[in-house]
Order: structure tokens, then C-alpha cells, then sequence
């Protein structure tokens, strides 16, 4: 996987080598969050899916 950014993105936090331990856990936990959104998402249509067994 690279960290490069594609043409028109942002440059990747942890690609950054002068990002400060703050800046990084806060998007971690961001991260974070949004995969628990992801999760939560997932399961709730699967369960609507006959037969997906989530």
C-alpha cells in the first residue's frame, strides 16, 4: 500500500514525518470511529440479506 497521494488528495498524516503525536491519535481515533460506523452499517443490512446468517 502506498502513502503517496493520488493527484487533487491530501497528504497522508502518516506519511508525515514532522506530525505530532496528538495529530496522529486524533486521526486514529477518527479511523476508528468511522470503522465502527462501517461494522455497524455492515451488519445491519446483513441482517436484512435472507440467508447471510450475520
Amino acid at each position: 500500500m502506498s502513502l503517496r497521494p493520488r493527484s487533487g488528495e491530501r497528504v497522508p498524516l502518516l506519511a508525515d514525518p514532522k506530525a505530532g503525536e496528538r495529530a496522529v491519535r486524533f486521526a486514529l481515533t477518527r479511523a476508528s470511529e468511522s470503522l465502527g460506523d462501517v461494522i455497524r452499517s455492515a451488519v445491519s443490512r446483513g441482517g436484512r440479506i435472507p440467508g447471510c446468517g450475520l
